[in-house]
């Protein structure tokens, strides 16, 4: 065995895991989240969130390694896309500053929770 390498399923699947939060990184660092203001928030909410439903049905109905870790980086992209745009929504919604400040608690507690 080699320096690195995990010797167990246990060790390597958080290194799996991993891949969806690296994609969602390099997602943000190409600057994705500048796109809403370009496309339409509306137009990368739905595209985010079309992408990160088909990445998930696809997950769910894979069975090899390989493409569970690009399908699920892909899916961290399509997280990049969306998160932006729906924060942009709600600032763009609520006007009033006690209705901006509910909202945005609520979409930082359901961003928080959603985080794997």
């Amino acid at each position: 065995m080699e320096v690195g390498e995990p010797d167990s399923k246990r060790e390597r699947t958080p290194r799996i895991l991993e891949v969806y939060e690296i994609a969602k990184a390099i997602g943000r660092a190409i600057r994705i989240c500048e796109r809403p203001d370009l496309l339409g928030r509306r137009r990368m909410l739905l595209i985010g969130m079309i992408a990160f439903t088909v990445f998930s049905f696809l997950i769910g109905i894979n069975s090899t390694l390989g493409l569970f870790v690009v399908l699920r980086g892909l899916q961290g992209i399509s997280s990049a896309v969306m998160s932006p745009a729906a924060l942009s929504i709600v600032l763009t919604t609520f006007d009033e500053r006690h209705d901006r400040s509910r909202a945005l608690g609520y979409w930082s507690m359901v961003a928080t929770a959603a985080q794997p």
